[in-house]
């Protein structure tokens, strides 16, 4: 099956418990070399940094943070365009602080809540799988965000293109915007 109906259905029946979120995955580039090069201590110093910068952004957009991964984040977001807006000025952040490069995937659809503040479904596997074919400074949307945000605001410039997802069956069209090439 397509993103499209693992998203929407599960064995042909509609997930009545869902709720349209944009997914927000994001993750330091080359993070066991730092911190194994930096040393633990040095490394949850730069992990610090990074963590207060991306609170305070998720904060001011009306993010939901739902999971801290090491040195990376799944933030939930009503608004896709939201959601865009903060992946930029996360990237930003770590760019400004000279920290480190970031990679962040985004996709929007239906999510399941589960447990307090833990969510399930394929718009979660895809935002991952995004975040993890970025390139350093990539922010990379899922066709379905990249329509959803620009229904509210003027999305910057991107590169689209169709790439294959690991566990879909099929490719899906992907919308690349750039801002740095460090890695």
């Amino acid at each position: 099956m397509g993103v499209e109906q693992h998203t929407l259905t599960h064995n042909g029946t509609p997930d009545t418990n869902a709720v349209v979120k944009t997914v927000l995955f994001s993750d330091v580039v080359a993070s066991t070399r730092m911190a194994s090069s930096h040393g633990d201590a040095a490394w949850l110093q730069l992990v610090d940094r990074h963590t207060r910068a991306v609170c305070a952004i998720v904060g001011t957009h009306g993010g939901e943070l739902a999971g801290f991964l090491g040195d990376g984040f799944m933030v939930l977001f009503d608004d896709p365009a939201e959601a865009v807006v903060c992946a930029l000025k996360i990237g930003e952040a770590a760019r400004v602080q000279d920290l480190f490069g970031i990679r962040i995937g985004l996709d929007h659809g239906p999510v399941i809540p589960y447990r307090r503040h833990w969510y399930v479904g394929m718009t979660i596997h895809v935002a991952a799988r995004l975040s993890d074919r970025c390139r350093s400074g990539e922010v990379l949307l899922s066709d379905r965000c990249y329509a959803a945000a620009k229904e509210r605001t003027a999305v910057p410039a991107v590169v689209s293109t169709t790439t294959s997802i690991r566990g879909l069956d099929r490719p899906i069209t992907v919308h690349a915007i750039r801002r740095d090439r460090r890695r």
